[in-house]
């Protein structure tokens, strides 16, 4: 939490935005737990790992969206796809 804590700026009042600094904090202490490989996202937020993440996020939506909302079938179809 206290590196966390160092990228909240100076603390002189200005709004920041700290969705990023949760989302990377939480990925570096999930990786860490997991298998236990220290992203360090907070001081790289653009590193390999955070580029690759951010393509399958945005591939995710757009699958997503190419779904029509009426065809619960298909979307249901591709979510149980095996991942091999």
């Amino acid at each position: 939490m206290q590196k966390m804590l160092l990228h909240l700026g100076p603390g002189d009042g200005a709004e920041i935005d700290i969705r990023s600094l949760f989302v990377r904090y939480s990925m570096d202490i999930a990786m860490d737990f997991l298998i236990g490989t220290d992203l360090d996202s907070l001081n790289h937020p653009d590193g390999e790992f955070a580029q690759t993440w951010g393509a399958v996020q945005a591939t995710q939506a757009l699958i997503l969206r190419s779904v029509s909302s009426s065809s619960k079938i298909l979307r249901y179809f591709l979510w149980t796809l095996p991942l091999t």
